[in-house]
């Protein structure tokens, strides 16, 4: 018994020390991926490198036991990595929703304004009734720019507030024949929670899901971590990976505002092998996690996993992303698998065509541990077309200010455009879009703080001409 565990102590010793200088095992359980830990680093340490990713942090379980967990690119005095996950939260959402289905409380077949009375859908000028149901599986004709409004992501916002402002929608498609992804979907979601729980969706999840499952460091949205608790964003400007501290708003919870680690996910992964349970409690019951529901040609794995068809075998997954991070998260029911990828950038602009992300890494580190190989990288291209468009509207801009500076402008109504164009972009464009300005930047950098460069030298030529008119009188 001694040299047994003399041997298991020398083996994770020896595990521990594999890897570059800059990453570092956060927690390891020895089982069947013995001996495969060191080409799964020399894979992701080169991926990260061919995608400019600073950051990437993956978890491995299988049969229901965590197996693997790395963190690569920080310090080993850096701790575990918190990522806001994006779209992950949605499947919180979802099991929140089943278990409230579950218990009786909600009805799937339910139209939503039986638990939201301000809601109002029409389509084509007639009203339409959306159920439960369809807002989970994004089939509800919610549409994708409704659901990508900035004054989401707007702070101090609530479910109820983001609900109220978006009660009367005009749907893209009739509910329950076509399939547009919306975060709006799951904000309705998670308000109906609130409404049919009697608590806040915060509570419930900490109460339902994350307790249970002693997720400790997972957090419905950045309300519950101190500054600077989780890893630091980067987003794609001119080709530089701009660092960005994220915070997301309360009223984005159920769409997107999680925040977790690679452990806690890999729990969370378990309790679906585990058909809905853990040790201690079952967070579905009659045991129903475990069940696939199927809606027409998609397939779901408790209402949300979503079946991935061009692979072999029963593959359920879902990916997240937000301004500077990216997150994939995969089950193979076939071969007990699951993976869990972290990162902290995002290809927004996607400049760089077959570049490695979260869910490529998942599938390829999956057939790596199934198939024995990593599928054959494809070569990475990359596409500036958009780049040099702005980068020549910005040159453009540099010589018409040249020109308007050295040139004679008597007109005080000329001059007082270039002050009100800027002044109205920078104040009118945030309120109009109930949203701040750092929101606007920072959800598409490359554009709107090409737009803010505009807008400033605008108002610097009105400034300076002005300055120089009155000098000259």
């Amino acid at each position: 018994m001694i040299m047994k565990k003399y041997i298991l102590a020398v083996l994770v010793c020896a595990l521990l020390l594999t890897g570059s200088a800059d990453s570092y095992a956060v927690g390891l359980q020895t089982g069947d991926i013995d001996g495969y830990t060191g080409d799964i680093d020399a894979y992701l340490e080169a991926s990260m490198k061919q995608a400019g990713i600073p950051n990437v942090s993956i978890g491995i379980v299988r049969h229901g036991e965590a197996v693997y967990l790395q963190d690569y690119g920080r310090s080993p005095d850096s701790g575990e990595s918190i990522y806001p996950i994006g779209s992950l939260s949605k499947m919180f959402t979802a099991l929140a929703v089943r278990q409230l289905i579950n218990d009786g409380k909600l009805k799937e077949d339910a139209h939503v304004d039986q638990y939201l009375p301000d809601f109002h859908a029409s389509y084509q000028g007639n009203d339409a009734s959306v159920t439960i149901g369809q807002l989970i599986r994004h089939t509800s004709g919610i549409s994708a720019i409704d659901g990508g409004m900035p004054y989401i992501y707007k702070a101090g916002y609530s479910l109820a507030d983001i609900v109220k402002k978006s009660a009367n929608l005009k749907l893209n498609h009739r509910p329950g024949t076509a399939y547009e992804y919306s975060n709006l979907n799951y904000i309705f979601l998670g308000r109906i929670a609130e409404v049919v729980s009697g608590c806040s969706f915060e509570d419930y999840v900490n109460e339902e899901i994350l307790e249970p499952l002693r997720m400790e460091r997972t957090f419905p949205n950045a309300a519950g971590l101190e500054d600077g608790n989780h890893i630091k964003g980067h987003i794609p400007f001119y080709g530089a990976a701009v660092s960005v501290s994220y915070r997301i708003s309360a009223g984005d919870s159920p769409a997107g505002g999680f925040l977790s680690t690679t452990e806690d996910l890999c729990r969370f992964m378990v309790c679906y092998q585990q058909g809905g349970r853990t040790d201690e409690v079952s967070l579905i019951s009659g045991n129903e996690g475990s069940g696939r529901q199927s809606s027409g040609s998609d397939v779901y794995y408790d209402i949300y996993w979503t079946k991935i068809d061009r692979k072999p075998g029963m593959r359920f997954t879902h990916n997240g992303s937000l301004p500077g991070y990216s997150s994939s998260i995969l089950l193979d029911t076939d071969s007990g698998y699951g993976i869990v990828v972290l990162t902290n950038s995002f290809n927004q602009m996607n400049l760089q065509k077959n570049a490695p992300t979260p869910w490529s890494m998942a599938e390829d580190i999956l057939e790596y541990l199934t198939e024995g190989k990593f599928p054959e990288a494809a070569d990475v291209t990359y596409d500036y077309s958009i780049m040099i468009l702005l980068i020549c509207l910005l040159a453009g801009l540099v010589l018409f200010s040249v020109f308007m500076l050295r040139r004679k402008i008597k007109s005080k109504i000329a001059l007082f455009i270039f002050l009100v164009i800027p002044i109205l972009w920078i104040v009118l464009v945030p309120l109009i879009y109930d949203s701040s300005l750092e929101w606007l930047l920072v959800s598409n950098p490359a554009v709107n703080v090409s737009l803010l460069c505009i807008m400033a030298s605008l108002a610097l030529v009105g400034i300076v001409k002005i300055f120089r008119s009155r000098h000259n009188t």
